[in-house]
């Protein structure tokens, strides 16, 4: 699930949500919406996230 991902990627980056939201010009609130299991976020949100994480957003499609 994306939100679980983005939790993870996060908190392994040391970040408090607090101090991501400042990164990503977004509140507090908005980090902890995109975080619950149940969030949809678009794929460019997602590079933003990892990107202010220090990390790299990769797709794999396999059938």
């Amino acid at each position: 699930m994306p939100g679980y991902l983005l939790r993870t990627v996060r908190t392994e980056a040391g970040f408090t949500q607090a101090q991501l939201a400042a990164k990503l010009g977004i509140s507090q609130q908005g980090v902890a919406r995109a975080e619950k299991w149940t969030s949809n976020p678009t794929v460019e949100f997602m590079n933003r996230w990892v990107r202010a994480c220090g990390r790299r957003l990769e797709f794999c499609l396999q059938p």
